[in-house]
């Protein structure tokens, strides 16, 4: 069993975020530079999201964002400059998270066509 790192590079900032895969004990995603896009579908458990910068203030020229597609459960959320419900039935989509781990996110919001 392991933990898997994700992070970007240069040319990508937009991360699909899905359920753990078999041998998987926990994702972690790591936004490095640049504008980053975490898109969270249904059925994501045991991930932690951390945007470019550590306080998730837009203190940075980054922007970072939390698209949230469906419900999912995280470990933790650091640097996110918005928390978007993105779900076409955004009053069905939950997200929770582990209550001893780090919330920072600025700003939550509806998806708004």
């Amino acid at each position: 069993m392991a933990d898997v790192i994700i992070t970007d590079n240069e040319h990508i900032n937009w991360f699909d975020v899905v359920a753990l895969a078999a041998g998987q004990d926990s994702l972690i995603y790591n936004g490095l530079d640049g504008d980053d896009v975490f898109n969270v579908y249904a059925g994501v458990s045991k991930t932690s999201i951390y945007g470019t910068n550590g306080a998730g203030d837009f203190a940075d020229l980054q922007f970072d964002t939390i698209e949230l597609f469906g419900s999912a459960h995280l470990n933790s959320i650091v640097g996110i400059d918005v928390l978007r419900f993105a779900s076409p039935i955004p009053a069905t989509t939950t997200l929770s998270y582990n209550a001893n781990s780090s919330f920072g996110v600025s700003k939550i919001g509806l998806w708004e066509s």
